[in-house]
């Protein structure tokens, strides 16, 4: 999680350590 639930979902840019 690097900004957090509400960021990363809204943007895959953030959450990209989680999403791939």
């Amino acid at each position: 999680m690097t900004a957090g639930g509400v960021e990363e979902s809204n943007r895959p840019v953030l959450g990209a350590d989680r999403t791939c």
